[in-house]
């Protein structure tokens, strides 16, 4: 009995050690995200932060929540925590996990189609991601052949055309940040990589990173590509260089 009475009491000092060690800041913001008046906000930002000094950052409009970031670090935004967007119907629309500032891990997004949610996968992006100093995965690799590589689709046949499908392709499968979404950032990512002679893609590079939101997203993109039809050179397939873009814009 006395060893279930410590038990209890331990729970209970404990919670409440917790509740109040730890510290909660409120910032209200105007419709044009202006800081203004708790009489006069549109969004509330609660800010907690706990004994271990990991923080929970809430966003509330009109007190439904439309965002959650928990994290153990920012710069200025969220660097190593999970990151959870809603709605205006408070409905979860985005789950993810940054490391270091980039998407990781398994992202999980609403598809506004389906009404299901959609897996990201940027397990391995970090990794796979080389820079211009890094070796070639071939020895030699070309940029001009007499049959350039072309992307499997309708045209495939048809080099002049071909690349449409791979536009069509990059849109399909991009998808846009939330976090970039509502803080209006766009822009475009250049990506070179390389179809080796067996259709693969291979040596994926960014030449200038653009965005922590944008960069992987782009990488993943070109990633998740099909197989492509190789480059040759009197019939013998070689690995080609090929550069695109993947944009994102409002």
């Amino acid at each position: 009995m006395n060893k279930r009475i410590i038990l209890v009491g331990f729970i209970i000092f404990s919670f409440v050690f917790n509740t109040f060690s730890q510290d909660t800041n409120f910032i209200y913001f105007d419709k044009k995200w202006q800081e203004t008046k708790e009489s006069k906000a549109k969004y509330i930002r609660k800010e907690i932060t706990l004994p271990n000094s990991y923080k929970i950052e809430m966003f509330y409009s009109n007190g439904t929540p439309i965002y959650k970031g928990e994290y153990s670090s920012l710069e200025p935004e969220i660097e190593n925590g999970t990151t959870l967007h809603y709605d205006e119907n408070g409905k979860l629309i985005e789950r993810g996990y940054f490391t270091y500032g980039y998407p990781d891990s398994l992202w999980y997004v609403l598809n506004p189609v389906s009404g299901l949610f959609d897996t990201l996968n940027y397990i391995g992006i970090k990794e796979l991601i080389k820079s211009l100093d890094d070796p070639s995965s071939f020895p030699e690799t070309y940029v001009i052949v007499e049959d350039m590589p072309s992307f499997p689709g309708k045209h495939s046949n048809s080099p002049s055309v071909n690349f449409k499908d791979f536009r069509a392709f990059i849109k399909s499968e991009t998808y846009y940040p939330m976090m970039a979404r509502k803080r209006k950032i766009q822009g475009s990512v250049v990506v070179m990589f390389t179809v080796g002679p067996d259709g693969n893609i291979y040596d994926i590079m960014i030449p200038k990173p653009k965005s922590k939101y944008f960069d992987y997203e782009a990488v993943r993109v070109i990633r998740n590509s099909p197989k492509w039809n190789p480059g040759k050179q009197k019939g013998e397939p070689l690995p080609i260089r090929v550069n695109t873009s993947v944009w994102f814009y409002l």
